[in-house]
């Protein structure tokens, strides 16, 4: 009776899903639904009552529970900020900032673009403009911005982050490649993470707790530096041959996803039971917690891989639109009753499922969304990021000492876990040319240390035995991205061109995002030789899809 029951479900769930009235009507309140709870997260709105007006003391640390009326006048309501030695009204607080994050992103994206005629990443021009606005008191003196903005944009990167990874990551890559990829990704992300852990720990006195949590946000790879020089790379067909590119690609794709969420399994288990000396009741809660998001992350992706329909009016747009609002709204959601891992878990696996289904039920597969969050990575949220931290770096507190600590903590963790990647990779196929390649591919930093430093620096800050780690964790952080990001990528581009061998058959390189700039897909029969993916209408290649080879790591 029971198999009689979800048999009759499945079979109604199919009929609303194709159904191209209800499926409209479903998409539109799911949007509209996911809009709504986000802006009454960000906002700390009560979910029933958004408009209700709240009376603080400080109107930016409201609590959820406050129900008493507002006014302005009391001066005890809101305590202004001042800006050039004059108290800032609330209003002008929220003007003043938006105004400094258009000047400071016209700055970051103008020294972005002649950092890249420089042959240099972008994001090292954007930074150095951060830090100019940080350090010159001419130009501190000319931005004012609040600090929930700021982290809010800084969440909003981050979010971004784990959309662009869900999406763009290829399942079949991690079928062919799964053990590569994983011990890529993994094991010398692991390594580098002891390391950089056991270098603070007894090194330089950082507490336990804070040096685990600074080891997974330190041994991330930075995409934004490997992505393009990946990319040059495949239209230059160095590697493509044994698909190198691509394997490297989704190893870093498994890095950064590894190394987020270890860190905010940290943040929970270890650093917030510090706080409420009540560890065994916080680890079996966040077992509980991850295990739940998981399940809500496949189901939400469930739900969307089949919104709107695929003969839709606008159906990218559509997609793109329903997975940042069900994102945020999730992502929010979670925050906002105190469940920090579950927001980027159930992000990325909602994105992950979905993608399976966008990457074949059109010609298209999943390259116009791909895009999209590309664009509005490159131009809008990298530039705001990277000058943001670049906001934290202060010269006056950078000494020797530290400047010391910091490069050794930094070197010594990427020194060895270079020494994993190559003896990971001596398991391969590859000549002793190609692994030494591939152990150097990891050594950049930038995209998660600029995300999740200022989180760990700021929890530093708030206990008085942890308050003097916290600019030996954002200044190294900091400095990782001046040093291992124009570095990585020149090492990455020269050891390239003379240790990968060029290609002799076609691959595609149009599709420039993480972990799916060449398709590298196992013939059943064995065969290495190419063949198209999809065909146009007319029976002929379409040119915008890739060809396909055999990954023989």
């Amino acid at each position: 009776m029971d198999a009689q029951i979800r048999e009759r479900f499945k079979e109604n769930f199919k009929i609303v899903m194709k159904h191209r009235q209800a499926n409209l009507i479903l998409t539109s309140i799911i949007g509209f639904v996911a809009i709504y709870v986000t802006l009454v997260a960000i906002f700390q709105r009560n979910l029933f009552h958004p408009l209700a007006v709240y009376n603080v003391t400080n109107y930016d640390e409201r609590p959820f529970d406050e129900t008493e009326i507002l006014d302005y006048t009391d001066p005890m309501v809101y305590q202004p900020r001042t800006f050039l030695g004059v108290d800032v009204p609330y209003e002008e607080d929220y003007i003043l900032t938006i105004l400094s994050l258009f000047v400071l992103w016209v700055c970051a994206v103008t020294l972005g673009k002649l950092g890249s005629y420089l042959f240099l990443p972008p994001l090292l021009g954007m930074l150095i403009v951060g830090i100019l606005f940080g350090n010159i008191p001419t130009l501190s003196n000319m931005i004012h911005i609040n600090r929930t903005w700021e982290d809010t944009l800084r969440q909003f990167a981050f979010i971004c982050i784990l959309i662009r990874a869900g999406i763009s990551l290829d399942p079949e890559i991690l079928r062919n490649s799964l053990y590569m990829c994983s011990m890529l990704g993994i094991g010398s992300t692991l390594v580098e993470v002891v390391i950089i852990t056991l270098a603070s720990y007894f090194f330089f006195g950082v507490p336990l707790a804070i040096s685990i949590a600074f080891g997974f946000i330190l041994a991330s790879t930075s995409p934004a530096v490997t992505v393009p020089a990946m990319i040059r790379l495949q239209k230059e067909e160095r590697g493509t041959d044994k698909g190198i590119p691509t394997v490297i690609l989704a190893s870093a794709t498994i890095d950064n996803l590894f190394s987020i969420t270890c860190f905010y399994i940290v943040l929970a288990t270890t650093l917030n039971s510090l706080d409420n000396g009540q560890l065994s009741y916080t680890i079996p809660r966040i077992l509980v917690e991850v295990l739940i998001a998981g399940i809500i992350g496949i189901l939400s992706g469930l739900l969307i891989r089949s919104l709107p329909r695929k003969d839709a009016s606008f159906l990218h747009f559509t997609r793109v639109a329903i997975t940042v609002f069900m994102s945020l709204a999730l992502y929010y959601g979670t925050q906002s009753i105190q469940c920090f891992i579950a927001g980027p878990i159930i992000v990325f696996f909602m994105c992950i499922v979905s993608a399976m289904k966008w990457k074949y039920d059109n010609t298209k597969r999943t390259k116009v969304e791909e895009r999209a969050f590309r664009i509005m990575w490159i131009l809008f949220f990298q530039p705001l990021l990277f000058a943001l931290i670049g906001l934290l770096f202060d010269f006056s507190v950078i000494t020797w000492e530290l400047f010391g600590n910091a490069m050794a903590i930094m070197f010594l963790g990427i020194i060895f876990r270079c020494i994993a990647a190559f003896l990971i990779s001596l398991c391969t196929s590859l000549n002793i040319q190609e692994q030494g390649f591939m152990s150097m591919c990891f050594i950049p930093k930038a995209t998660v240390q600029a995300a999740l430093a200022p989180s760990l620096a700021a929890y530093c800050l708030r206990r008085a035995e942890t308050e003097p780690h916290a600019n030996l964790v954002l200044q190294t952080c900091i400095l990782s991205i001046l040093i291992t990001a124009p570095i990585g990528q020149l090492l990455i581009l020269g050891l390239g061109r003379i240790m990968l061998f060029k290609r002799t058959v076609i691959a595609d390189y149009n599709i420039s995002n993480i972990g799916t700039n060449v398709s590298t897909y196992l013939q059943p029969n064995g065969n290495d030789r190419p063949k198209p993916v999809a065909r146009n209408r007319n029976n002929a290649t379409n040119p915008d899809k890739s060809y396909t080879t055999t990954v023989v790591i």
